[in-house]
């Protein structure tokens, strides 16, 4: 019962939900935090995806929509922006960033590792492409420290910069706290192995690139590659521009099939190819 004159007492504030804190977060990287509700279990994870040009909304319009470049200018405003809309969240590669050890790589492509040691022993360059929060570089070098042998250029690449990924998860940790919510162990998981890549690459152990491979223009740190591995980041139509930053011996390790457009390089006499598994490797022969 109210008694008559007593103040009202502000209602207690509504505790937001994880999707809520995810849906509020604006990262400042190239990510988008997700929520993944599958059979099993839901799990929270990392996203990439790229600010769009009018161009690649065209290009996604075409593949996606089945619409002409002409039926997409001669859309409303409103109408572009829904498609600009559905471009935007279009992943660059898989749905979630890979943050898959090198004994995990290993099991899917069972070569990796004879090969990684073979091009650290001539002291190569190993790309990492799509590398996401995978400790692979992490682990090789342990290993190689271990056996005392040559320590290879070890360069990732990837649609994001680490140092502004590790800010991004510091601060949404911080969204948990301040909501009174216990820091998802997934994304706990997410911040330590960013912690650790960012503390090699300021260490200068490894490098990290940020760029969107087939985009057409791979920098210099890309080119002229010993070893070149797509980590599930980079769709298959990349497949061509990562042969093309091999040197002569180099090898490209992607898994599934490659694209018949990719098959068809090999008509020039540059490439060889064999099939391991579920893995497709591209040698550079000249």
């Amino acid at each position: 019962m109210k008694l008559e004159g007593a103040p009202e007492l502000p209602k207690p504030e509504k505790k937001p939900s994880i999707e809520e804190i995810l849906r509020d977060f604006k990262p400042q990287s190239n990510v988008k935090f997700i929520c993944i509700d599958d059979d099993e279990c839901k799990h929270l994870a990392l996203c990439p995806f790229v600010p769009v040009s009018t161009e690649e909304i065209v290009k996604y319009a075409s593949r996606k929509l089945q619409m002409s470049e002409e039926q997409y200018h001669n859309l409303s405003e409103p109408e572009k922006a829904e498609v600009e809309k559905l471009a935007a969240k279009a992943p660059i590669g898989g749905l979630a960033i890979t943050s898959r050890s090198i004994w995990e790589l290993v099991e899917i492509m069972p070569e990796l590792l004879s090969c990684i040691l073979n091009k650290a022993q001539i002291g190569g360059k190993i790309v990492f492409v799509g590398n996401g929060l995978s400790t692979a570089p992490l682990e090789l070098l342990e290993c190689l420290n271990k056996r005392k042998a040559e320590i290879p250029e070890i360069v990732l690449v990837d649609v994001f910069d680490y140092s502004t990924l590790l800010r991004d998860l510091r601060n949404l940790e911080q969204q948990f706290i301040h909501a009174e919510h216990e820091f998802p162990k997934d994304l706990e998981e997410l911040l330590s192995k960013c912690q650790e890549l960012s503390n090699a690459i300021r260490e200068r152990q490894i490098k990290a690139i940020k760029y969107i491979v087939g985009s057409g223009n791979p920098p210099e740190e890309l080119n002229n590659a010993d070893l070149i591995v797509n980590c599930f980041g980079p769709p298959p139509h990349t497949t061509k521009e990562l042969m093309q930053c091999l040197k002569v011996g180099g090898e490209l390790h992607i898994t599934g099939k490659p694209l018949a457009e990719d098959e068809s390089i090999l008509t020039l006499g540059q490439f060889s190819q064999r099939r391991f598994g579920l893995t497709t490797i591209f040698i550079r022969i000249k």
